[in-house]
């Protein structure tokens, strides 16, 4: 596992415009089918959580539970973040690949 590549490949992300950020966006994002992968932080209510597992169970999209908000919203140049949505393939695997335990 190497955080500190995953949170790099955010922030290159997000100003490439490929991050959906904050439980709304991400939201939006993953019905309007641009999503390729959800990552969720440890810190979220449960409700949260279990909303976007539905969310991504039902369209077969990976999620992943890692980081707190505040690292997510720090990565990103915002205040905390429960929710980050990322809009690109080649993203989301490097993700997935950087994440993977």
């Amino acid at each position: 596992m190497d955080e500190r590549k995953a949170l790099g490949i955010l922030g290159i992300g997000k100003k490439a415009g490929k991050i959906a950020d904050g439980a709304f966006l991400s939201e939006k994002s993953v019905k309007a089918g641009r999503s390729w992968l959800v990552l969720v932080s440890t810190d979220c209510s449960q409700g949260t959580y279990d909303r976007f597992a539905g969310m991504c169970e039902s369209r077969d999209l990976p999620l992943i539970r890692h980081f707190d908000m505040d690292t997510l919203g720090h990565i990103l140049g915002k205040g905390d973040r429960s929710v980050i949505s990322v809009e690109d393939r080649v993203f989301s695997e490097k993700l997935k690949g950087f994440l993977a335990e």
